[in-house]
């Protein structure tokens, strides 16, 4: 199911690159995108420091990244890249194509009290709804923005840790 996932957002990501009609904006966006891989790698990079493993190549290969940008930039004259890749939604939307990638929700009637909105439920059999939470949670990835699910993978001096 990832490696679906993982394919259906590259065939977007490149219709999303060639949509525009200005060769110039095509190759924004192919540096828009190097841009926030540099910006991830830094991440990981950091990450691995505070591990102690050491995020040395990581930062490396950021800096080639960020050199060839801003190498590219001044060759198309741009000032600035915009602040981000828009997320997938967003790309659907300007492709026209959003319909494709919705999530079908249904509404049931349901009596029993102690409901929370933007919880997640699991429902059986018999339609009685049972909290996910505290096993499953539902909310923006910090680093992506993306809506996720996450679930606790590990818990080390009074801190939980989640895991997507």
């Amino acid at each position: 199911m990832a490696a679906a996932r993982a394919a259906f957002e590259a065939g977007l990501r490149l219709a999303w690159i060639n949509a525009p009609q200005d060769p110039q904006e095509r190759a924004i966006r192919v540096l828009l995108i190097h841009s926030s891989q540099a910006k991830w790698k830094r991440t990981v990079a950091s990450d691995y420091d505070v591990t102690g493993a050491g995020g040395d190549r990581w930062r490396q290969a950021a800096e080639a990244q960020e050199n060839l940008v801003s190498r590219a930039l001044d060759k198309t004259g741009s000032p600035e890249l915009p602040k981000r890749v828009p997320p997938v939604a967003e790309q659907l939307r300007e492709l026209n194509v959003d319909r494709l990638y919705s999530v079908p929700t249904r509404t049931i009637a349901y009596d029993q009290p102690g409901i929370e909105v933007e919880s997640l439920y699991i429902i059986d059999g018999q339609r009685m709804l049972y909290l996910l939470r505290p096993f499953v949670i539902g909310t923006a990835c910090p680093k992506c923005r993306n809506w996720s699910t996450f679930h606790i993978d590990g818990n080390a001096n009074r801190k939980v840790a989640l895991r997507a």
